[in-house]
């Protein structure tokens, strides 16, 4: 175990939260603030990418979590949602509340805890939950007043009602059975300014049927997958139609998890991207075994599914094989199922591990070769990360090889040190997002898959060839890009280096079948997705940043044990 005030974690020094309690029935509505923590630079935030998207957009994607929670609360009280990855939090305004909920994922975890810090002293009461607090509840236990435990959709309207009603609180609130989705209400969308997005999120199901050994998704949801009716995930897509939204994803753990449920949501999503001219560029995350599925690979196409995250993890079968993802093993390779997913028109992101037990110091080449093989532009490789509540932990903690003080590889690889583990991973990295070996495997996944190119021009065709006018402010907009570029490429000192090898390779990229078909607006975004990718590794290696591996998780020292005062009363 690592120090309480490790400079790694962001904790800061400890300070006790006295727990309050309300000793009264309140006569008034209460306001309750809802607060998203701001994430860590990541592979999947886009953070120096949103820049140079938007002049408005401040993140990537409008949590849907926040607009649930607010859903859930009776309307007469006061709702407000911080999103601080758009807007800095202002703490005087914050203590001004009756109630603070905080929720957060892993990725979140050292700014969720420095909130918790500035608020120990809140009068009010002080709320957490999400995935985080669901796997690592001993960290939270002197920090809030009350901790909630997997889904909260029961849960935390029962604790609103009691807060009004003034009858006391337990430290920890956990749903006896799991969320019938079918019965939550629509989410506030109303409550969010999606004008500071460049996408928003909806959610049809949660659950995974799968037994993958280091993943906490089956830990909290379930491996029953569980689903809401179609028809409300389409009322969810037309409110956001309706408020300007242009880019959903849905943001299902699985969404093929359950075949039938999503075979239902997809014909549905179908009838109404057509009746509407396809106004929702949408994406998702499935499994592989997507591949083995032509009806449901056909109907994601029809629905608009512009792009999909499969987590492939390994070239490894032994890997795969050990962490139990045996989805990823079934019937012919990883390459083959590929390549069947990109003919049928979608776009893959790929998430792969390094530092399974089976994994030597070649695993790093043997990545690299893979992803260079299959032409996968987009893919975010991190080492190992094993989290409380999985199977992976509880077998690395029972082999003694757990490393809590060292976030970034929190565990003891067979063979390799975890030095040795995560510098591979870096230098994989660094190569792997080269702008040369990026645009090589971006044209060539236009070159290899001519379904692919084929189905991407039919479904823009779909939607609308625009007018000249219109073709005409894609250009100006693709300057107005590739100026906030160039500037930031300036800030970083790599104006000399990147901007001249991104205008070699666009001059180079007829050489590739279907090469000269990419427009200079297209080739601009896709230099700035690039440049997300490449100055965060860059900033990895520069030591800009404490976290370095995406899950990054550690555990503190237990807290030292604590006499309670009297709870502080909260005015009713």
């Amino acid at each position: 175990m690592h120090d309480q005030n490790s400079p790694n974690l962001g904790s800061g020094t400890f300070v006790p939260r006295v727990r309050s309690s309300p000793v009264a029935v309140f006569d008034r509505p209460l306001r309750i603030a809802l607060v998203c923590p701001r994430f860590e630079p990541s592979f999947y935030g886009d953070d120096y990418y949103v820049p140079l998207a938007s002049s408005r957009a401040r993140a990537t994607m409008a949590p849907g979590v926040l607009p649930l929670l607010a859903a859930l609360v009776p309307g007469r009280h006061e709702i407000v949602l911080f999103d601080e990855n758009t807007d800095a939090l202002d703490f005087q305004e914050l203590r001004t509340f009756d109630v603070i909920g905080i929720t957060g994922m892993i990725v979140q975890r050292i700014r969720l805890r420095e909130i918790l810090a500035e608020l120990h002293d809140f009068d009010g009461i002080l709320a957490v939950g999400g995935p985080y607090a669901s796997i690592d509840e001993d960290f939270f236990s002197h920090r809030c007043d009350v901790i909630f435990v997997g889904e909260a959709d029961e849960s935390w309207p029962r604790f609103v009602e009691d807060v009004v009603a003034g009858r006391p609180l337990p430290r920890r609130l956990e749903q006896s059975a799991k969320t019938d989705m079918t019965k939550l209400p629509p989410p506030r969308y109303d409550l969010v300014d999606h004008t500071k997005y460049l996408s928003a999120s909806v959610q049809f199901s949660r659950g995974c049927p799968f037994l993958c050994e280091f993943c906490d998704i089956i830990t909290i949801y379930g491996r029953k997958p569980r689903a809401k009716d179609p028809a409300a995930v389409i009322a969810e897509l037309d409110v956001l139609r309706k408020r300007g939204v242009g880019t959903v994803f849905l943001v299902d753990d699985n969404l093929i998890g359950n075949k039938k449920l999503a075979k239902g949501l997809l014909v549905e999503l179908v009838a109404w991207q057509k009746a509407n001219n396809y106004p929702l560029k949408l994406a998702t995350e499935v499994s592989i075994n997507l591949a083995d599925e032509p009806e449901l690979l056909e109907l994601m196409y029809e629905a608009g599914m512009s792009s999909i995250f499969i987590g492939i993890e390994s070239p490894s079968e032994a890997a795969l094989a050990e962490t139990k993802k045996v989805q990823n093993i079934r019937g012919d390779s990883l390459a083959d199922k590929l390549t069947r997913i990109r003919e049928a028109g979608l776009l893959v992101t790929g998430g792969m591990i390094v530092g399974f037990d089976s994994d030597g110091p070649e695993i790093f080449a043997l990545q690299e070769e893979f992803v260079r093989e299959v032409a996968l532009a987009r893919v975010g490789i991190a080492t190992l990360t094993v989290l409380p509540t999985t199977p992976l932990f509880d077998r690395m903690k029972k082999e003694g090889r757990l490393r809590l003080d060292n976030p970034n590889c929190n565990f003891q690889p067979l063979q390799m040190t975890p030095e040795e583990l995560s510098a591979g991973c870096a230098a994989l990295n660094q190569r792997l997002f080269e702008p040369e070996a990026y645009f090589d495997r971006y044209f060539s996944t236009i070159a290899n898959f001519p379904g692919l190119r084929q189905k991407r021009k039919e479904l823009a065709a779909r939607r609308g060839k625009p007018p000249a006018a219109m073709r005409a402010l894609a250009y100006v907009g693709a300057m107005r890009q590739l100026w906030r570029l160039t500037k930031a490429a300036k800030s970083a000192g790599e104006l000399g280096n990147v901007m001249p090898r991104y205008a070699k390779i666009f001059r180079g990229r007829t050489r590739y079948a279907g090469g000269s078909e990419t427009s200079f607006p297209i080739f601009v975004n896709a230099c700035a997705q690039h440049w997300h990718l490449y100055y965060l590794y860059k900033s990895f290696r520069s030591q800009k940043h404490t976290i370095t591996n995406t899950y990054a998780y550690g555990s503190d020292t237990p807290v030292p044990q604590i006499v309670e005062r009297e709870p502080a009363k909260l005015s009713a």
